[in-house]
C-alpha cells in the first residue's frame, strides 16, 4: 500500500470518527434537553396547588463545554433548552442550564433560590447575615451513576449531597422559597 493510500485511508477513518463523536454529542444534547423538559413538567406537577408560580421558557444556550470536548468552536455549542423559574412573592428559585460536560458529570443545571427576607445569623461571627441565596446543582449523570432521574448536590456540609432527586429532596432544597 502506498503512502498516498495510507493517508487517504487515515483521512476517511478520522472523518468517520469525528462524525461519530459529533453524533454522540448531539445525542447528549437531546438527552439534556429532554430530561430538562421532563424535570420542568415534574416540578409543575409537584407544585400544583401550592400557589407558587412556575414559569418555563426555552432559551438559546451557548455551551462552552462542547468546544472543549471537540477542540474548537462548533455550531453544536448553541442549542435551546428549558429555563425554569419558581416565584413566591419576592422569593424565587431558578433552574438554569450551566454546562453539558464537566469533570465527573454530564448535564448540569444550577438551582439558585433567592430569599431577600432571610433572618440574620447569630452563630457565625464571619457571616453576619444568612446568605440570601441557596445554591444547588442538578446533574443528569454524576460520576459513573447512570440514573433515570437527576442527581441533586449541594456543598460538603449539606444533608442534600449527591442524592437522586425525589419529591422529598426537592422540597428540602427549595424550603427557603416557602
Amino acid at each position: 500500500m502506498s503512502a498516498k493510500d495510507v493517508f487517504f485511508k487515515n483521512v476517511i477513518r478520522n472523518n468517520e470518527a469525528q462524525r461519530s463523536h459529533e453524533e454522540r454529542i448531539r445525542e447528549d444534547i437531546r438527552q439534556f434537553q429532554s430530561k430538562t423538559a421532563a424535570l420542568s413538567q415534574q416540578i409543575q406537577h409537584w407544585l400544583e396547588g401550592s400557589g407558587i408560580e412556575v414559569i418555563v421558557w426555552k432559551t438559546e444556550f451557548y455551551d462552552k463545554s462542547i468546544a472543549r470536548v471537540l477542540g474548537g468552536v462548533t455550531p453544536l455549542q448553541r442549542y435551546s433548552i428549558d429555563n425554569i423559574v419558581l416565584k413566591n412573592g419576592t422569593k424565587s428559585a431558578k433552574l438554569l442550564p450551566r454546562t453539558l460536560y464537566g469533570p465527573g458529570f454530564k448535564g448540569r443545571l444550577a438551582l439558585v433560590i433567592h430569599n431577600p427576607s432571610m433572618a440574620p445569623r447569630k452563630y457565625n461571627i464571619f457571616l453576619l447575615f444568612k446568605p440570601k441565596q441557596h445554591k444547588f446543582s442538578l446533574y443528569m449523570q454524576r460520576g459513573n451513576r447512570h440514573t433515570e432521574g437527576w442527581i441533586l448536590s449541594r456543598g460538603k456540609h449539606s444533608s442534600v449531597n449527591n442524592v437522586v432527586l425525589t419529591e422529598d429532596y426537592f422540597f428540602q432544597a427549595i424550603r427557603a422559597l416557602a
